[in-house]
């Protein structure tokens, strides 16, 4: 599930990726364009009272991000974003549009 929040002011959106804690795993990461694809610099945590792992991430306006979620290094797409694309160097991943 993706959450996009705008602040016009700023050209850049916040942008919410969270997956249900019912897909468990050690590491849970969100890797892509935005991070080069580093499994490290965003890793999904409980927060409290919500029923979803989840990070947020600042993006620039008017980019395209592919992106996919890595469970204990097991890649998962988002089903709502924006598409699927084939990458050639990462097989399937999401499409983010910003």
């Amino acid at each position: 599930m993706l959450v996009r929040e705008y602040a016009e002011f700023r050209q850049e959106m916040r942008v919410t990726f969270s997956i249900p804690d019912s897909l468990w795993g050690d590491q849970i990461a969100v890797v892509g364009d935005f991070n080069n694809w580093n499994p490290f610099t965003h890793i999904l945590e409980a927060r409290r009272g919500e029923p979803n792992l989840s990070i947020s991430v600042v993006l620039p306006l008017g980019q395209n991000y592919r992106f996919v979620y890595l469970v204990d290094g097991e890649r998962v797409l988002e089903p709502a974003a924006a598409g699927v694309v084939d990458d050639i160097q990462n097989g399937p991943v999401s499409l983010l549009i910003v």
